[in-house]
C-alpha cells in the first residue's frame, strides 16, 4: 500500500520518526542503528511495509534500502514470524550477515537477537535456507528425543531415505510407543 516515503524528519521518538510529506506528517518505525543515524530537519528516503494487526493496530515499518524490505518479507513468510518480529531481527543485524547464518546454519548467531529462541532460530533457517544459497546442512537430529533418535539411525540403517523418515517421525505423537512409530513410518514409507 505506501512502498516507499521520501520527506524530512519532522520529530524522533524512541522508536520511530514522524517524515514530513508535504504536509502530512507519517510515523515510520526503524530499527534502533537507524534511529541513531537519522537527525531532525534530515531528507530522508524510506522504503516502507505497512503491518496491520488483529486490533487494527497500523504500523508503517521503514528500511533504508529495498534488499532490506524484501529480506523483511521473506521473514515474514516463516511460520511463527510476524512483522514485528521480522522487524526485531532485521534490525539487529545488516542483511548480508544475517543471510550468511542462515546459508551457514549458524544457530549461535539468533542467539543474541532478543525474542529468537532455539526452535525459532531453526524454524528460521531451515525455511529460508533454501531461499537464501544454502552452504551448511544443519542438524536437525537435535530436535528429536534419544528414542527418536535411534528410531531413525535403525530406519536409515534398513534402506529408508532418513529425510522422510525424520518429517514422519515429527509428525507423530510424542508419547507413542516405539513399535508403533516404527511400523506408522514403515508403513508410510513403504507405499
Amino acid at each position: 500500500m505506501i512502498s516507499k516515503i521520501k520527506g524530512k524528519i519532522e520529530e524522533k521518538l524512541l522508536d520511530s520518526v514522524i517524515v514530513d510529506v508535504s504536509g502530512v506528517g507519517y510515523e515510520i518505525y526503524l530499527g534502533g542503528k537507524q534511529i541513531q543515524s537519522v537527525v531532525q530537519g534530515e531528507s530522508v528516503n524510506f522504503y516502507t511495509h505497512l503491518s496491520v494487526s488483529k486490533d487494527m493496530d497500523f504500523k508503517l515499518y521503514g528500511f533504508k534500502t529495498a534488499s532490506d524490505l524484501k529480506f523483511f518479507k521473506l521473514l515474514c513468510t516463516v511460520s511463527g514470524v510476524g512483522p514485528k518480529s521480522a522487524f526485531n531481527i532485521i534490525s539487529f543485524e545488516d542483511t548480508k550477515s544475517l543471510s550468511k547464518a542462515i546459508s551457514n546454519a549458524d544457530k549461535a548467531y539468533f542467539k543474541n537477537i532478543p525474542g529468537v529462541g532455539n526452535k525459532l532460530a531453526l524454524k528460521i533457517i531451515v525455511d529460508l535456507q533454501e531461499k537464501v544459497g544454502k552452504h551448511k546442512e544443519i542438524e536437525l537430529t537435535s530436535l528429536l528425543s534419544d528414542e527418536d533418535k535411534d528410531i531413525l539411525k535403525a530406519l536409515s540403517g534398513m534402506g529408508y531415505d532418513a529425510k522422510k523418515a525424520r518429517e514422519l517421525l515429527q509428525g507423530l505423537p510424542k508419547d507413542l510407543p516405539e513399535s508403533a512409530k516404527i511400523k506408522q513410518i514403515i508403513g508410510q514409507l513403504s507405499k
